[in-house]
């Protein structure tokens, strides 16, 4: 199996969470549980789009079951994306 850096996008992703969250955040662990809201939701979103250059539907915060299926759905959608330039 190649890495994609799949793997190294959900760390990334999960640490930002956390950061945001100010509280420790599981890769297995659900948005809204770990404390979550929409306003939570929509900075990450914010800094998704500066750095990877999308905006990811802030309803994929909420459908999600873990931490990891977003920065999932986030990693191919920014894959997906054209290239900016």
């Amino acid at each position: 199996m190649t890495d994609d850096g799949r793997a190294a996008y959900r760390e990334g992703f999960r640490a930002l969470v956390s950061e945001v969250l100010e509280e420790p955040v599981e890769p297995t662990d659900n948005f809204v549980d770990a404390g979550g809201d929409s306003l939570t939701a929509a900075v990450l979103v914010n800094v998704i789009v500066e750095r990877d250059g999308f905006v990811p539907p802030i309803i994929w915060f909420f459908e999600a079951e873990t931490v990891t299926d977003i920065a999932d759905r986030c990693f191919d959608a920014r894959s997906a994306a054209p290239a900016a330039g």
